[in-house]
């Protein structure tokens, strides 16, 4: 036996086997290499996915959140409107019931600027109309000052005054009136020019707060 050819075969044989070996390990690495790559993929789809679904959410609640503010604005506006349309007609009657009542929620109007009183914020959600439908009552303050005294300047010290007029929306007349008279000036001012007390917004808030409800 020729042991020179017995080795060659040996060899090749080897050979043969090293490279089928290395083929099937180059064929399972690069299956899981594109396994690999098609699951990464299939990762970043589902993320763009995600993120997408996530942009068109808050872009909705934006939206949503944007036509709630504007329905809101245009409710204060139209609550107002119409308030101011009641409490300033030239003819209201009067119909005085006591010191008046609240029937629904209710808004506060200055007379003189015609606008909502920020007094309104200040009350409590189940009094403060938002909306001109939440409308029963408006409550119309007439703002004026008295003066008491004068400085060492020669300039005069004022008192807040207010007649607060209650209106009931569905007569329309004024239910209920009362006078407020605020705090005095104080005593020493370090400014040149009148000077104020303290407005009654307290008193007025206590007042309204402590109206029967109808």
């Amino acid at each position: 036996m020729d042991t020179t050819a017995y080795r060659l075969d040996e060899i090749t044989l080897g050979r043969k086997a090293f490279w089928i070996v290395s083929l099937v390990f180059a064929l399972v690495v690069a299956a899981v290499i594109v396994n690999y790559g098609r699951q990464q993929e299939s990762v970043r789809a589902t993320k763009a996915t995600l993120e997408k679904k996530e942009e068109e959410t808050v872009a909705k609640r934006r939206e949503e959140t944007k036509a709630l503010e504007t329905q809101a604005q245009k409710d204060k506006s139209d609550l107002e409107a119409l308030a101011r349309q009641i409490a300033l007609a030239p003819r209201l009657r009067y119909a005085l019931q006591g010191s008046g009542y609240i029937k629904g929620r209710t808004v506060f109007i200055n007379k003189e600027t015609k606008a909502a009183e920020y007094m309104t914020y200040d009350l409590p959600s189940e009094l403060k109309a938002e909306r001109p439908q939440d409308l029963g009552t408006i409550i119309l303050l007439d703002w004026s000052s008295e003066r008491v005294g004068k400085y060492d300047d020669g300039q005069p010290g004022y008192v807040y005054l207010c007649t607060v007029s209650v209106i009931d929306k569905s007569i329309p007349a004024v239910v209920g009136t009362k006078r407020f008279r605020g705090g005095d000036p104080p005593s020493y001012k370090k400014t040149y020019g009148p000077a104020y007390g303290t407005q009654p917004t307290y008193e007025i808030l206590s007042y309204v707060k402590g109206l029967p409800r109808k």
